[in-house]
This record gives C-alpha cells, sequence and structure tokens, in this order.
C-alpha cells in the first residue's frame, strides 16, 4: 500500500511540472520535501534578477557590486560617508585642509599643507625642497638670478667695484669714479663727476709789504684781481691820505670773499670811512680805520649789502 501511495505522488509530481497548464500560476515549491531521483532526471528552476528600483520595500544589500556608467547615488546623507578617498584613488588623503594653506604633493602620502603665511610673504622652496610660506630672503644667491633693471630701481650691474662710488647713468646701468691717489677729492666740471687733487686756492696779492699800493684820496684802494682770498698792502701817496672815492675799495663780487689791508708807514697813512661817515664809501666798518704801520683791517663780502663788512681789526 505504502509503494503504491508513493508511485502516485511521484506520478501527480511529474504531471505538475510538465503541465502547460502552470503558465501564469504562481507555484510554492519546498525545496526540503522535493526529491529528484534517477538518471536523467533534470530539475531546472528559473534564474531570478534583483531590481532595487522597482522595490516596494527597503533593500539591504550585502557584499554586492554597483557597476555601469548609467548607476548614480543621489540624496546620501553625510552620515552614511566615513574615511577619506586615498590619494591612490584620486583623494587628497586628508580630513582637513588648513585655512588659506597651499597644498603641494607628497608621493602617494596624503597632500601636503603649509602654513597660511602673512601678507607680502611668497610660496617657496623650504629646507629639502619640501614647500613652504615665508618672507623671500634676498641675501640667499639662490633666490635671485639676473640683474635687476634700472627701470625697476636696480643698478643694472652684477658686480660694484670695491671701493668706487656709483653715479647715476640715465637708464643704463650705473657708472662708477675710481678713488684715484689719496687726498683726491670728488669734484663737478658742470657735466660729470671726477676724482682729482683737490684745487690749490691761491691768494689775490695786491703788492707786498716791500711794494705798497700808492694810495690816493680820489682814488682809493684797488684791486686787480679779485679771489677768495685778497691781500693788499698800503700807504698814502704824499703823507697821511683819507679817502674820499666811492666806493674806496674795488667793490667786492661774491659773497664769502675776504679782504686784508695792511698798513705799511707810521706816517704816511690811509683812513678809511664807514659808510655812515663816507656815503657810498661800501665799507661797513666799526668806526673809521686808520691804516698805519703794521695795521690790520679784515673784511668779508656781502653782495646783498653791497659792501665790504668788518670782521676785525688791528
Amino acid at each position: 500500500m505504502k509503494k503504491k501511495v508513493a508511485s502516485l505522488a511521484l506520478f501527480a509530481f511529474s504531471v505538475l511540472m510538465s503541465s502547460t497548464s502552470m503558465a501564469g500560476t504562481l507555484r510554492t515549491l519546498d525545496a526540503n520535501k522535493i526529491t529528484v531521483t534517477g538518471t536523467g532526471n533534470v530539475l531546472t528552476l528559473p534564474s531570478i534578477t534583483d531590481t532595487v528600483s522597482t522595490a516596494t520595500s527597503s533593500e539591504v544589500l550585502s557584499n554586492k557590486s554597483i557597476s555601469g556608467s548609467s548607476n548614480t547615488l543621489t540624496n546620501l546623507p553625510v552620515s552614511a560617508l566615513s574615511g577619506q578617498v586615498s590619494v591612490a584613488n584620486g583623494g587628497t588623503g586628508d580630513s582637513t585642509l588648513t585655512s588659506n594653506g597651499m597644498l603641494f604633493g607628497n608621493g602617494t602620502s596624503a597632500v601636503g599643507i603649509t602654513a597660511a603665511g602673512s601678507q607680502y610673504q611668497v610660496f617657496q622652496s623650504g629646507s629639502g625642497g619640501v614647500p613652504t610660506v615665508g618672507a623671500l630672503q634676498l641675501g640667499q644667491s639662490a633666490a635671485v638670478s639676473g640683474q635687476l633693471g634700472v627701470a625697476n630701481g636696480g643698478t643694472g650691474s652684477s658686480t660694484l667695484t670695491a671701493n668706487n662710488l656709483v653715479v647715476g647713468n640715465g637708464t643704463s646701468a650705473v657708472s662708477f669714479i675710481a678713488p684715484g691717489t689719496s687726498g683726491y677729492v670728488l669734484t663737478s666740471n658742470g657735466t660729470t663727476w671726477s676724482s682729482a687733487a683737490a684745487p690749490v686756492t691761491t691768494p689775490s696779492l695786491n703788492g707786498g709789504s716791500a711794494s705798497p699800493q700808492s694810495v690816493t684820496a680820489a682814488g682809493g684802494i684797488t684791486l686787480t684781481s679779485l679771489a677768495y682770498e685778497n691781500f693788499v698792502w698800503v700807504t698814502g701817496s704824499s703823507g697821511a691820505v683819507v679817502v674820499t672815492a666811492v666806493p674806496s675799495v674795488t667793490a667786492c663780487t661774491a659773497d664769502g670773499q675776504r679782504l686784508h689791508i695792511i698798513g705799511t708807514s707810521a706816517t704816511n697813512t690811509v683812513t678809511l670811512q664807514d659808510a655812515a661817515g663816507l656815503s657810498g664809501s661800501g665799507l661797513q666798518l666799526n668806526g673809521t680805520w686808520v691804516g698805519s704801520q703794521y695795521s690790520v683791517l679784515n673784511l668779508h663780502c656781502d653782495v646783498t649789502l653791497g659792501a665790504w663788512v668788518e670782521d676785525s681789526r688791528r
């Protein structure tokens, strides 16, 4: 009886599997209760394709791969993301970036970041080639090359001759003046500068102690030439003379010129009057001066006043 029942069950299953009446009909098979035996018997189950987009309930993907150019992920909350994109995958490898810092490559490690720096500092190579931000060290030869052009405030020269003076040269590189011989001074010819011996100022001598100028009242004292230092020796032409000529002494021509009038005779004296006593005398004196033997009147020129002004007398 048991054999008969089993045979009937197997027959019914075979009919069920081969029947075309199953089309469009949902059937549930319990794999734990189906046994297929016998040579040549094959049980074929349909393949299943999961389509997440049409699922009506939440799906949990575990150990799945998403591929295809049309796949996109949207509306992902920040809480769904963690970790950093590695350098190998095109990321920085960093979780934070210093505000205003400069990024630089660091091989397969996370990118390097400089400090923010201060105003006017520059991005440059630091120790060992590691980039840094700081002031440009112009004192280091590796920091600069070439010469700063004259138009940009430079000298236009790569070297400056030791101990030479630097002289402007328009838009061209600066020129130089050598110091020359010891005691030389910088002098101008009105156009250029040069190093030359200091000029020797020879005083203008009018006569001498052995050959004084013979002064007349109407002629006054004449100076044959004028320099910045002038000497004149005088004596009265015929006894004591009071000069009445205006001006009483040849007028000076430049501020700072100095005049020394020297008397040579105790009897043939020469008397000079101040402008207050003789209008137009051209002399600003501390009173009348009587030039006797060994007496001296020291004056300087004041062009504004148009007069010789007394400094001292003896």
